[in-house]
């Protein structure tokens, strides 16, 4: 195995945020403000549509956490919402698992963010 495959994923892209900071300054960061609130309550309804076997709501559900991340260059997160939206009935369950620990990282990595805004 090399490097490449033993590396964590991009969670934030700090190039893409660094590129908006002068242009959207308060805007970037009320939208990290929302993002941090927001994206907790979806995930939220995610695992509700999950346990519910409701499978058309759990791919709505990860393609709007696809496009949420990529607002903010979200990487990793966005990845998920991806995987989520395309996984198949039987496998959506690996995948979900997965989204509170990539958030909560995405959460941390974005908070820090705001400091440097």
């Amino acid at each position: 195995m090399n490097s490449e495959d033993q590396s964590e994923p991009l969670i934030v892209d700090r190039n893409f945020l660094a590129a908006r900071k002068d242009i959207a300054g308060s805007f970037l960061k009320n939208l990290i403000n929302i993002f941090n609130l927001e994206v907790p309550k979806l995930i939220a309804k995610l695992k509700k549509s999950h346990q519910m076997l409701d499978y058309e709501d759990v791919k709505n559900l990860g393609h709007k956490l696809k496009g949420m991340s990529l607002n903010l260059g979200a990487v990793h997160l966005s990845e998920i919402g991806r995987t989520i939206e395309e996984a198949h009935p039987e496998n959506v369950h690996l995948i979900v698992d997965q989204v509170d620990g990539v958030f909560e990282k995405t959460r941390l990595a974005l908070t820090e963010l705001l400091d440097d805004l």
